[in-house]
């Protein structure tokens, strides 16, 4: 018997959101040898073919938003793959990468029910492989706090499976559902981070702290809300630090040590320099129009294929026009979060996303074959698409 055909897009859709969040750990395991290298073109496959499985001909009001969107898309598509100054395995990767601008255009249609349902096999992996990693590989504080002795090794690229905290808390918290997988996952994702010294996780944390306050805020049951997240947060914190309290004190300090030597000269830091060196040497045109998704930057005088901070990155592949359009859908984010109550649970989703990565883009980008930006071009398009359906008929 042949499934209906909504449990058979949900079926592929959640295949292809977990193969894609298993982009980075496959990549490690096939450039050792340890994976064929012919996995690769099913990941690539995997990006390609995702949007078609959202697409339904069927007639549906076409926003100017959306029409601008999809002809943005449509010129940085053709202006990349016509660019012939990168090889084919260059050119795919990152237009595969930005791809994900399309597919949100379609995904968009999918309720934050299923986009719960997508990530808690991503959440269950995720810590099953870290659990792997922590048990049976063993974590060396000293080679940790020793410059970063992890990086790049092979538990480094596990970090990629925690793309999702963000979504998965935010959607949890609004739909007050199953909170301690999606609390387990951040959990495993500031252990991680902490591993390699990652400075931003405590940045991430703060802010999904402040949004799950946000949420609290306008519920009901408020104080009863914020008691059952503190007591859950606790046990977690307790029950790693009972078993691991002085591996995780001491890469925590020196974590926290790395925030404060990188703040002190805030504009100092690579990441602001590749940014600032880019808008320097790059033309009116290409800065007002872009120059594609898979055209390089020597920002920090090397070839790369992004800029670090996600809103320069914007700039560099769809120009201030491309940028102009996403700085549209977080401010309208901003103007709904102040009647957060009175929106669709699935407007507040977008609207705590938005909220979130109008900062976090200001330090991380999202150049990778992972569905992070699927979720938020998915969460601009719900913005802009509620404010079309609160205009009068006729306008």
């Amino acid at each position: 018997m042949f499934l209906k055909k909504s449990v058979l897009r949900y079926r592929i859709t959640s295949l292809a959101f977990i193969i894609l969040t298993l982009q980075y750990v496959l990549f490690f395991y096939i450039d050792k040898g340890t994976l064929p290298r012919a996995i690769i073109y099913g990941i690539y496959l995997t990006g390609a073919i995702l949007p078609f499985v959202f697409i339904e001909f069927k007639k549906s009001r076409l926003s100017m938003f959306r029409l601008a969107y999809f002809t943005i898309f449509i010129y940085l598509s053709l202006i990349t793959l016509l660019n012939l100054n990168v090889d084919g395995g260059t050119l795919i990767s990152n237009f595969l990468i930005y791809f994900q601008i399309f597919t949100a255009y379609f995904f968009s249609k999918y309720d934050i029910e299923n986009l719960r349902k997508l990530l808690v096999p991503i959440a269950v992996l995720a810590l099953v492989l870290l659990a792997y990693q922590l048990i049976f590989k063993g974590i060396d504080v000293s080679v940790a706090l020793d410059k970063r002795g992890y990086q790049w090794t092979e538990i480094f690229f596990y970090n990629a499976l925690f793309w999702a905290v963000i979504p998965f808390m935010i959607v949890s918290m609004i739909l007050n559902k199953k909170l301690l997988l999606p609390l387990l996952y951040w959990g495993g994702a500031v252990i991680l981070n902490l591993i390699f010294l990652k400075r931003f996780i405590i940045v991430d944390s703060l802010l999904l702290l402040l949004m799950i306050i946000f949420i609290n805020s306008t519920k009901e049951k408020k104080i009863k809300e914020n008691l059952r997240i503190i007591l859950l947060m606790v046990i977690i914190c307790m029950a790693v630090l009972y078993f691991k309290a002085d591996t995780v004190t001491q890469l925590f300090e020196a974590t926290s040590q790395r925030i404060e030597s990188s703040s002190e000269d805030l504009l100092g830091l690579d990441r602001w320099v590749e940014a600032n060196n880019y808008i320097e040497s790059a033309s009116f045109e290409s800065l007002m129009f872009g120059t594609g998704f898979a055209t390089p930057h020597y920002g920090l005088n090397k070839e790369a294929f992004a800029l670090h901070i996600g809103w320069f990155n914007f700039i560099l592949k769809g120009g201030f026009v491309l940028l102009i359009l996403i700085l549209i859908s977080c401010l309208r984010a901003f103007s709904l979060a102040l009647r957060f109550k009175s929106l669709p649970l699935k407007e507040r989703f977008a609207v705590c996303y938005l909220l979130i990565y109008f900062f976090r883009l200001f330090y991380v980008n999202m150049h990778n074959l992972s569905p992070e930006m699927i979720v938020f071009f998915y969460s601009i398009i719900t913005v802009m698409d509620y404010g079309e359906k609160m205009k009068p008929q006729g306008v």
